[in-house]
């Protein structure tokens, strides 16, 4: 099993009070050189993306919003530009298969939404997803972050939720 480290989206405009605390985590995460292959995702709400046609929402479009968040950049070597919910571009699943990876360990913001989303589109590809719980936030609030631990859950398996820090 070859697995990777996929950080989501853990960049200035999506660091609130809720999600703010992940940050110092997964700094000491990508410090504990746990995982040798590490992806980051930076998400842009492009023009005329579903974001601003269908929820009316103009966030995240631009530097320093769509810049991932200062403490992280040392670590960042690999990041895959996205415009949607999930980590799945073209470039994104072509990087997995190069590399051989099969087991995604996720990480990041948000737990409802892009990684979550991210997770069950890996699960219906046939990669195997974990979610790094205790590394997740949502940058709305902790009820919505643990709504996408119960849908992971639900959608997957209890079982790759992995609810403490990585020792």
């Amino acid at each position: 099993m070859t697995k990777a480290l996929i950080v989501i989206d853990v960049q200035n405009g999506f660091i609130t009070k809720s999600s703010s605390h992940i940050v110092a985590r997964i700094k000491e995460l990508l410090e504990s050189k746990k995982f040798n292959t590490v992806a980051f995702t930076q998400f842009v709400n492009v023009p005329n993306s579903p974001f601003r046609k269908i929820k009316n929402w103009n966030k995240v479009g631009t530097p320093p919003e769509t810049n991932i968040v200062n403490m992280l950049k040392p670590f960042v070597k690999t990041v895959f530009k996205k415009r949607l919910y999930s980590s799945f571009t073209a470039e994104f699943e072509q990087f997995l298969k190069e590399k051989r990876i099969n087991q995604l360990y996720l990480v990041g913001i948000d737990t409802e939404c892009c990684v979550l989303k991210t997770a069950v589109d890996a699960f219906e590809k046939g990669y195997e997803p974990f979610l790094l719980a205790y590394y997740c936030a949502s940058h709305e609030s902790g009820t919505f972050h643990h709504m996408g631990l119960k849908m992971f859950g639900r959608l997957i398996s209890p079982k790759h939720i992995i609810t403490g820090p990585i020792k």
